[in-house]
């Protein structure tokens, strides 16, 4: 939904709904999905994207653009997105401390 052209510092804040002059700029707060995890810290979209990018598992794929790295969601993230089911991962402390405040 973001056109997949940001880092991850950007999607975090864009799950979160964070109101940083930057996501405001580009209009991401008018994108449904908005916020849609802002019952969960930071820290903890920051560990699960850490987490699926290193496991390689296609959910995520990184794209260097220049200088930059940009994230895109891979095939097994795109078909999680369309019918949805279950990710196993090995999570961080970051991810268990966000699970354990449920």
């Amino acid at each position: 939904e973001t056109g997949e052209r940001f880092g991850s510092s950007i999607v975090c804040q864009f799950l979160r709904g964070s109101r940083a002059q930057r996501l405001l700029d580009k209009a991401l707060n008018t994108i449904p999905s908005f916020g849609r995890g802002a019952h969960r810290t930071l820290e903890y979209w920051k560990a699960l994207f850490f987490t699926l990018q290193v496991q390689k598992a296609g959910f995520i794929e990184e794209h260097a653009i220049h200088d930059f790295t940009v994230y895109r969601v891979g095939s097994a993230g795109r078909q999680f997105l369309k019918e949805g089911g279950e990710v196993r991962v090995v999570p961080a402390p970051e991810i268990k401390a966000g699970l354990d405040g449920e």
